[in-house]
């Protein structure tokens, strides 16, 4: 039994994003989006449903303390969700989830690669080779539908279970 216990344990570990609590959670977010390339899972609300995917890219620079000189840039994909009715001329609030290699990640939680000039990348969830993370600041502004995705994001948070790095 103990043998059994550790290896659920563990499953449940290396699952990360993939949630024990899908079953409240899909009853108030319904619409399951799965990235296989990453092992990211993440729900929306019902009225998301036909939303598109916009693949960007993240840039991250780690600078010489002394000189500003930067010294190293890091890369890394960008899952951009957009709900359904978004347009050029009534632009919606996005859900941008960063993708981060744990190595990446140690080094912007550290503050060694800095990604943005204000604000910090909180931790969505996670799993055994990804730390998946929006900016702090992501829906800062006034674009329609702002209020829904913060409400979005820490559902989905609440839901994954601990931090890598509880604050």
């Amino acid at each position: 039994m103990k043998k059994f216990l550790s290896a659920c344990a563990l499953a449940a570990l290396l699952t990360g994003c993939e949630t024990a609590n899908v079953p409240k959670l899909s009853a108030e977010l319904p619409v399951r989006y799965h990235n296989a390339k990453y092992g990211l899972i993440f729900w929306l609300p019902a009225e998301w449903r036909g939303y598109s995917v916009v693949m960007q890219q993240w840039v991250g620079r780690q600078s010489d303390n002394k000189t500003g000189e930067i010294i190293r840039t890091e890369r890394g994909p960008e899952i951009v969700l957009r709900h359904p009715k978004w347009t050029a001329s009534n632009p919606r609030q996005d859900i941008p989830i960063r993708v981060f290699t744990r190595a990446q990640w140690e080094d912007v939680r550290q503050e060694i690669v800095w990604i943005d000039a204000g604000g910090s990348t909180d931790e969505i969830c996670h799993n055994r080779k990804y730390v998946f993370g929006v900016h702090g600041r992501f829906n800062w502004g006034e674009a329609t539908g702002w209020e829904e995705t913060s409400r979005i994001v820490d559902q989905n948070r609440a839901a994954n279970g601990p931090r890598l790095y509880p604050e």
